[in-house]
């Protein structure tokens, strides 16, 4: 799941993320059905029912989990057990070394190094 650096004008996600986050009928974190917010240039969706819920979830954390169909720490958990750096796993995860390095700290994933 390489992301691509297909961005539109107004967005910091690419495009698959938007379209997620935009064809979503329910809070991407507790799953609470969404009403949708009157804009100026039309209604849109933001993919969450509360701020709360967007700091408890971000975007490419709900994106990871729903391209491989499994939680989050899950998908960390082996892509680090199987011997992937934490780079080339935040590169397959589409995030930078910092942001992956926060998951894992509010998984409560800790790196273990085993000398043999």
């Amino acid at each position: 799941m390489k992301m691509e650096a297909s961005y539109s004008d107004n967005s910091i996600y690419p495009l698959e993320v938007q379209q997620m986050v935009e064809s979503t009928t329910h809070c991407l974190n507790c799953g609470k059905k969404l009403s949708l917010i009157q804009r100026k240039e039309g209604r849109r969706n933001r993919g969450y029912c509360s701020i709360y819920c967007m700091g408890r979830k971000p975007v490419k954390m709900a994106y990871a989990e729903k391209e491989y169909g499994k939680p989050i720490r899950e998908i960390i958990l082996e892509m680090l057990n199987d011997g992937a750096t934490v780079t080339a796993t935040s590169g397959r995860l589409g995030v930078n070394k910092q942001a992956l390095y926060a998951w894992m700290d509010k998984l409560n994933i800790k790196k273990k190094v085993v000398w043999g």
